[in-house]
């Protein structure tokens, strides 16, 4: 008999299906889905005709959509605050190095401008035009 090791030729290993005790978790979609609010403006406008809902439960919708509407709000103002003072860092930083460039001039020494330069660009970068 053959020494070859198949099914037919005398296999003896154990089952080939592979057992695993790893197994997948089930995909759960995360992202987002936006809803339609006229489709919920229909239902809640179904609820009421038919009971479903009252006067005060339409309140209470009512005043959690205008708290979110607040918080909304405020998180935005809040962006633009930090993106105003984030510009007017960027302003100052910008007037800073104008007035580092308007400060070379051909009557200067060769070592105050390098110095000046080297401030602007930063050290890595006047490095780099030396080695060239």
């Amino acid at each position: 008999m053959s020494n070859l090791k198949t099914l037919s030729g005398g296999y003896k290993g154990g089952s080939p299906r592979v057992r695993s005790e790893n197994s997948k978790a089930a995909f759960v979609d995360t992202r987002l889905k936006v809803m339609n609010a006229q489709g919920l403006v229909d239902n809640i406008k179904a609820w009421y005709s038919e009971g479903r809902i009252t006067t005060e439960g339409l309140q209470q919708i009512t005043t959690q959509l205008q708290e979110l509407c607040q918080m909304e709000a405020v998180s935005h103002q809040n962006q633009i605050s930090t993106l105003e003072s984030q510009a007017q860092d960027l302003a100052t930083t910008v007037a800073e190095r104008q007035a580092q460039l308007d400060a070379i001039t051909a009557g200067e020494d060769i070592v105050a401008t390098i110095n000046a330069l080297t401030a602007f660009f930063g050290a890595e970068t006047i490095e780099k035009i030396k080695n060239q």
